[in-house]
């Protein structure tokens, strides 16, 4: 069970901050790590805490991604 709870932690905040690096998006990035996240993970049948501490880090995730963007201009 602690598992699980390790696992929402730690999966969508990485996968949403590399994402949104990758595809240089934060939108786009958050939503394929939720897509991922509930048809990878069975998201739908996990228990409400799991669900609610991988959206909170995913959401992390977003903000992280966002910052790392800005900081990183193509235009300079």
């Amino acid at each position: 069970m602690i598992v699980s709870y390790i696992v929402a932690l730690i999966m969508p905040l990485v996968l949403a901050a590399v994402l949104s690096r990758a595809i240089r998006n934060v939108w786009v990035g958050i939503i394929a790590t939720f897509g991922i996240m509930m048809v990878g993970f069975d998201g739908a049948y996990q228990p409400l805490p799991v669900i609610l501490i991988g959206a909170a880090a995913g959401l992390i995730g977003m903000y992280i991604g966002y910052l790392w963007l800005k900081s990183n201009n193509l235009t300079e």
